[in-house]
């Protein structure tokens, strides 16, 4: 299915309108479908010119491969807007690398969405510099949701360990 894509100007002209700092914003949910969906397409179109899998963009964004696939296939219209912005980071990152010639007008404008979407929280979004934390996030996004309660009782219990009297 074909959709006209949302402009990131039609994006900024919304954000832009509000008066200061929100706590929950109203969305048209046909307008976030669309952009979604068109952002999803280019989101894959990017990860297949640039040669990476999902899992590997899936690892360096710190976030779980079926994250991406819904991403990509617009199937998770709840996706938390972080890994949006995970994700793009890791394609506009990876573009950054190329020669600009070899890039064609899409993958200029990926690159400009990157920078549109990290530009009100820097261009690292990683929740921490420590590789440990982050592979320990991925740990957590790989564990089917079913068992991320004994996954986090198994963690709290080492940790309770290395805190006791013989650490």
């Amino acid at each position: 299915m074909k959709t006209d894509a949302m402009r990131v100007s039609e994006m900024q002209v919304s954000v832009g309108s509000l008066p200061g700092p929100v706590d929950s914003v109203r969305v048209d949910q046909e307008a976030w479908r669309r952009w979604m969906q068109a952002y999803g397409q280019q989101a894959r179109r990017t990860r297949d010119f640039l040669r990476l899998s999902q899992e590997q963009v899936a690892r360096l964004a710190g976030v779980s491969q079926g994250a991406v696939s819904r991403l990509e296939a617009a199937q998770g219209l709840a996706t938390p807007f972080l890994v949006v912005l995970k994700v793009q980071q890791v394609l506009t990152q990876h573009l950054r690398r190329l020669d600009p010639a070899l890039l064609n007008a899409e993958m200029r404008r990926a690159i400009d969405l990157g920078d549109w979407l990290a530009a009100p929280f820097g261009n690292d979004l990683r929740v921490s510099g420590d590789p440990q934390f982050t592979d320990l996030s991925r740990l957590f996004h790989d564990t089917p949701v079913r068992h991320r309660e004994a996954l986090m009782a198994i963690v709290r219990s080492a940790v309770a360990g290395f805190k006791g009297p013989r650490a």
